[in-house]
């Protein structure tokens, strides 16, 4: 169910928040944080270019215009690149100045431009996820767009698109 899923997605960010605490300190916690800020703000943007042509998809795919659903599936990719590109040049040419405004601790934000620089490549397998993903559920084809959901889920694992960058710690 999704409380299930809630929960142990929740419960594994927490278990990765104590770990980095433990393991590391209060600097790459607090770098941590500003990164999933950061990473929340981006992300909510791939979600609503997503979804929003969900409806548009469903619309003309009911009604069999089937060359409109060609052009709107092509838009979508086209606009979701522009944005990723974007999204990925701006987080690499000013990551310090974008960490600064989460966190002023130099050390802290040395750790998070390397924690962001790292994340920041998810972007572009998310956003082509949550649009394939959009475009099946307006299909209909819900069963085929949760398939790496019900993979993790058999295994027990939290299902979560995000990455986190644990392993960033050892090498920094």
């Amino acid at each position: 169910s999704s409380t299930t899923s809630s929960l142990k997605c929740s419960s594994s960010i927490g278990v990765f928040s104590y770990y980095l605490g433990s393991l590391g300190s209060d600097v790459e916690l607090a770098a941590w944080g500003a990164v999933q800020k950061i990473s929340n703000a981006l992300m909510a943007i791939t979600i609503g270019v997503a979804q929003g042509v969900r409806p548009l998809l469903a619309y003309n795919y009911a009604a069999g215009l089937y060359a409109r659903v060609r052009a709107l599936i092509r838009g979508a990719f086209v606009a979701m690149l522009a944005y990723v590109a974007l999204a990925l040049v701006l987080v690499h040419l000013f990551p310090s100045p974008i960490v600064r405004l989460f966190v002023t601790e130099e050390r802290a934000v040395e750790t998070a431009v390397y924690f962001l620089e790292v994340w920041t490549y998810t972007i572009v397998f998310i956003g082509a996820l949550e649009l394939f993903n959009a475009i099946f559920q307006a299909f209909g084809k819900w069963q085929v767009e949760d398939l790496p959901g019900q993979h993790r889920r058999r295994q027990g694992l939290p299902v979560d698109a995000r990455a986190h960058p644990a392993g960033a710690l050892e090498g920094h």
